[in-house]
C-alpha cells in the first residue's frame, strides 16, 4: 500500500485498438513513444493503437486492495455490442489484498469507438518536455499523405493505399498472388514474413480474395469467360483474365521490391510537415515513421500543440498535421501499423537527399536566418554490391526456400 508504480504500456497488436482502464486509479502520464512530457497530465483511461507506448505513474492507495488494469478492445469506426469485445487484464495487488474474481473476458457493456473527440481529449495539455524549437515555423517541405483505399462491398475486395501529394505510391514488397511455377510450391508459407518467403518472379496480382472465389459451373447464369459468376454490381475483379482452371498455379508470395522514384524526400535541416488524411470508409490508421519523432501541431486544420511521438493514430475521416526537423539522415520506413494494411503495400519511404540543387532551394533555413542552428554535412554510403551481400540476402533470390536457423 502507498507504493508508486510506473507502468510502461505497449500496444503490440497488429489490428485492434485498445482502451486502457487504470483500475479506477488516476495515472500521471510521464512519456509517450519514449519521449518525456511535462508533468501534470492526469488520466483514468488511455486510447492506444498499434505500436503506441505510454509511461504512466500510479499511486497505490494506502489500504490493502487490488486494481484491474484492463485493456479493452475497441474499434476505430463502430460501437461494439455487449459481450462481444474481448479484454486483457493486469492485476496490481497489495500483499494482503482480498482475493477476488477476475473481470469478465468480454465487456458486459457497449464499447464506444476511438473517436476524434477522444483523441483531442487525450492529447490536450500533453506537452513535450523537449519539443520543437519554434513549433509555428513554416515548413520547407509539406507532404499530404492521404490514407486511401478501394472497397467493393459486393465482393469483399479491399485495397488500402498510400497517396502522397496526389501520387499513389507502393514501396514495400507487399504480399501478392504469384504465378511462378518454377519455384518449389510445396514449402510456401502464406503467413510467413518477406524474409522467410521467396520473392515473386512471375506475374503477380494484388487481391485479398482467393482465385476460386465466385467460381461457378458451366450452366450457371452470368458465368464469364474465366469461369466466375461475379456479383451483379461488383466494381472490382482483380482476377479478370485468369481462368478458374489456372487457380492452382497461384500462391501467396512477397512482390519484388521496386524503387519508388516519387518517395518523400527531405534535406538535412528541413522543417517538415506531414498531414495525414484518413479517407478509408471504416478505419483509422496508426502511422509509424521509423527514426523520427514528430510533434502534433494541427487537428483538422486548427492549431493544436501536442507531444512528440513516432506513431500517430489518425481517426477515421479526420486529418492531423505533425512536424519535425530533419536531423537524422537515412531512408526511413513510413507505414500503417495495421498488419494487413502494410502487407497490402500501405507504406512508403522518407529519404534524405544529397541533391545540392534541391537543398539549395531551402537555404538559408529559418533557423540559420535567426543565427541559432547549424547543419552538418553527410553523404550516402555506397550501394552494397551483390558479391558482398550476406548469404541470407542471396538466398532470397534462389529457387530453394530459406533454411531457417
Amino acid at each position: 500500500p502507498g507504493m508508486v508504480v510506473r507502468l510502461r504500456i505497449l500496444e503490440a497488436g497488429a489490428m485492434a485498438v485498445f482502451r486502457i482502464y487504470l483500475g479506477g486509479l488516476t495515472g500521471e502520464v510521464l512519456a509517450t513513444d519514449g519521449r518525456r512530457v511535462n508533468r501534470g497530465k492526469f488520466v483514468r483511461t488511455l486510447e492506444m493503437a498499434g505500436a503506441e507506448r505510454f509511461d504512466v505513474l500510479l499511486k497505490i492507495p494506502e489500504e490493502e486492495g487490488s486494481y484491474d488494469i484492463i485493456a479493452q478492445r475497441t474499434t476505430t469506426h463502430t460501437r461494439l455490442g455487449t459481450n462481444t469485445a474481448e479484454r486483457g487484464v493486469l492485476v496490481l495487488a497489495t500483499k494482503n489484498a482480498p482475493i477476488k474474481d477476475l473481470p469478465p473476458a468480454f465487456s458486459p457493456d457497449h464499447v464506444e469507438p476511438y473517436t476524434i473527440e477522444a483523441f483531442t481529449k487525450q492529447y490536450s495539455g500533453l506537452q513535450p518536455l523537449e519539443g520543437l524549437e519554434f513549433p509555428d515555423m513554416p515548413p520547407h517541405v509539406h507532404f499530404r499523405v492521404r490514407l486511401t483505399g478501394d472497397y467493393d462491398q459486393h465482393t469483399g475486395e479491399w485495397k488500402p493505399n498510400f497517396d502522397v501529394n496526389n501520387y499513389k505510391v507502393f514501396v514495400w514488397p507487399h504480399r501478392v498472388w504469384c504465378r511462378d511455377t518454377c519455384l518449389q510450391e510445396d514449402n510456401y508459407d502464406p503467413d510467413g514474413t518477406v524474409v522467410n518467403m521467396m520473392f515473386c518472379q512471375g506475374r503477380s496480382i494484388s487481391s485479398n480474395i482467393h482465385c476460386t472465389q465466385f467460381s461457378c459451373n458451366e450452366t450457371s447464369h452470368g458465368r464469364d469467360e474465366d469461369g466466375r459468376c461475379m456479383p451483379e454490381h461488383a466494381s472490382m475483379n482483380e482476377w479478370k483474365g485468369v481462368p478458374v482452371s489456372d487457380c492452382s498455379n497461384w500462391h501467396v508470395r512477397p512482390a519484388l521490391f521496386r524503387h519508388e522514384k516519387a518517395q518523400m524526400e527531405v534535406c538535412q535541416g528541413d522543417r517538415v510537415w506531414i498531414t495525414y488524411v484518413s479517407e478509408t470508409p471504416d478505419e483509422g490508421h496508426p502511422m509509424h515513421l521509423h527514426g523520427t519523432h514528430q510533434q502534433l501541431i494541427k487537428v483538422n486544420g486548427k492549431d493544436f500543440v501536442g507531444p512528440m511521438k513516432d506513431t500517430w493514430f489518425v481517426p477515421k475521416g479526420q486529418e492531423i498535421t505533425v512536424a519535425f526537423d530533419a536531423v537524422n539522415p537515412g531512408s526511413w520506413l513510413l507505414h500503417c501499423h495495421i498488419g494487413h494494411h502494410v502487407n497490402e503495400g500501405m507504406s512508403t519511404l522518407l529519404t534524405y537527399t544529397t541533391s545540392v540543387a534541391k537543398c539549395k532551394e531551402h537555404q538559408p533555413t529559418w533557423h540559420e536566418a535567426h543565427g541559432n542552428h547549424k547543419t552538418t554535412k553527410w553523404e550516402h554510403t555506397r550501394a552494397l554490391p551483390p558479391e558482398e551481400w550476406p548469404e541470407t540476402w542471396k538466398q532470397l533470390w534462389k529457387k530453394e526456400p530459406l533454411n531457417n536457423p
